[in-house]
């Protein structure tokens, strides 16, 4: 039996044909980022037409992503869509269609399958470290400011990391 698919906004976005004959699931979180009446909003409309499924995502699993999230990274990176988006996947053993790299990263680490939909998916997983935008000094853990010079710190892509 075919895995459940589990549209991201990046699929929708997309507007390329997903879902049609697929146990298609869209997360309440992502149907809500689309604007009403818009051309995704519609395509979003005639995929529920079609069989697919709003569905809401389990609050334990919700914490299990951002629990990983946080591990690597990816917390300030991640909407409140793209955790929901994991965390149904998990729940339902399906299968992630988006173009989102963070995401793409995540479910990897999650043991997530992923299929990229306008893009090439990601090649090797990364990880995030936060790094001031002054000093450039890579700090231990995510702040607001530099410790050491007061300038905003950033999540960056650490490049000592390859998996």
């Amino acid at each position: 039996m075919a895995r459940p698919l589990v549209l991201d906004t990046s699929a929708l976005l997309a507007g390329r044909p997903l879902g049609p004959g697929e146990d298609t699931l869209v997360p309440e979180a992502v149907s809500a980022e689309l604007r009403p009446g818009g051309r995704d909003r519609r395509h979003l409309d005639l995929l529920l037409a079609a069989g697919a499924r709003l569905v809401e995502a389990d609050p334990a699993l919700r914490a299990k992503v951002r629990a990983e999230a946080q591990v690597g990274g990816e917390a300030g990176r991640l909407s409140a869509a793209d955790v929901d988006v994991l965390a149904v996947a998990l729940g339902v053993g399906g299968e992630v269609a988006t173009d989102d790299y963070t995401v793409q990263n995540l479910a990897r680490r999650l043991g997530v399958p992923v299929r990229a939909v306008a893009q090439q998916g990601i090649a090797s997983e990364y990880r995030f470290v936060p790094r001031c935008t002054g000093c450039r000094r890579i700090l231990e853990a995510p702040a607001e400011e530099c410790p050491v010079c007061g300038s905003p710190v950033r999540m960056v892509k650490d490049r000592a990391f390859r998996s």
